[in-house]
């Protein structure tokens, strides 16, 4: 295949595709995801737990925490996968415990030190003192973007 024959390939139907994203947006709002919640941006993903080490009976029981997304979730512009290998299961080893908070941090990050508003385009906002209701502009100053 060419490059352009390559690149304009899809993987399932629109409509398949409509309902992954509603799904993996459910994880968010409503599921494992929902400390993602107050997000600075929309973002919509999955977490992810698993035993490392099932078939060895006389270990200490290992695991891969995980949490894969993308924001803003109407619009996606970034994703991002967090992996982590045999978290101290004493301090948590759920996905949502684990590899969420590190994606939520890196979300944050990006989103507060970004200088424009790609991240704010997408998402709604609530009311600012000294702003009118949704103004990207007068937003964007009182953060310092």
């Amino acid at each position: 295949l060419s490059r352009d024959e390559y690149n304009n390939q899809q993987i399932c139907s629109k409509k398949t595709l409509k309902n992954a994203h509603l799904i993996l947006r459910y994880v968010v709002t409503n599921g494992t995801g929902k400390n993602l919640i107050d997000s600075p941006v929309s973002i919509s993903g999955k977490t992810g737990t698993i035993k490392t080490n099932y078939q060895k009976k006389n270990e200490t029981t290992m695991y891969q925490s995980s949490f894969v997304g993308f924001f803003p979730s109407e619009n996606p512009k970034y994703t991002c996968i967090v992996l982590i290998d045999n978290p101290d299961p004493k301090k948590g080893y759920y996905g949502s415990d684990v590899a969420l908070p590190v994606f939520k941090k890196i979300v944050s990050d990006m989103y507060f030190s970004s200088t424009s508003l790609d991240l704010l385009s997408t998402q709604s906002y609530p009311f600012l003192p000294g702003t009118k209701k949704n103004n990207l502009i007068e937003i964007s100053k009182i953060f310092g973007l």
